[in-house]
């Protein structure tokens, strides 16, 4: 499968990085000088996530729907090996914004209640307050006063954000 996608980027793109995980896919592809690369990830894995149909720059793209992006980016959180930043970021910005997510993943992949698995994460993040928060979140493009409040703010609201489901 891994050849048959490099063969589909390669007509529109150079591809800058492409590498195997346990189950992911990963390819970084350049499509012009001036614009920025596209990061694609293509799961190994088997769950029943529903996708949306979108058109980009002229492509038909089979997206993940945002309570599915969501559920697994919750699980995410606790189930690395470690700290992942930009999961305590991208939570925040899908809940602040108003997105739901997907009981069933979080069901399927934690074997919990979203409820009791927000108190696992609320719990998981409290633990995690002597983090530098701003580490690893290189390829989030931050202006300095949305960097402030990431430092000063990001796991304070994120956790008040959880309350109120958990």
């Amino acid at each position: 499968m891994q050849t048959q996608i490099e063969k589909i980027l390669k007509k529109h793109g150079t591809i800058k990085d492409t590498y195997l995980r346990d189950n992911t896919i990963f390819f970084l592809l350049s499509y012009g000088l001036l614009d920025m690369n596209v990061k694609i990830e293509i799961s190994r894995r088997n769950y029943p996530n529903e996708y949306d149909i979108i058109n980009w720059k002229g492509f038909t793209l089979k997206i993940m729907s945002k309570p599915y992006v969501l559920a697994h980016k919750m699980v995410a959180l606790t189930d690395r090996t470690r700290l992942a930043n930009r999961d305590i970021y991208d939570i925040y910005f899908f809940l602040s914004h108003g997105w739901e997510w997907s009981e069933e993943i979080i069901q399927l992949r934690t074997g919990m209640s979203s409820k009791e698995y927000i108190q696992k994460m609320i719990a998981f993040l409290e633990s995690k307050r002597n983090v530098n928060i701003l580490d690893h979140l290189g390829e989030v493009l931050l202006d300095n006063k949305q960097k402030y409040f990431v430092k000063n703010h990001l796991l304070d609201e994120l956790i008040v954000l959880l309350k109120k489901y958990g």
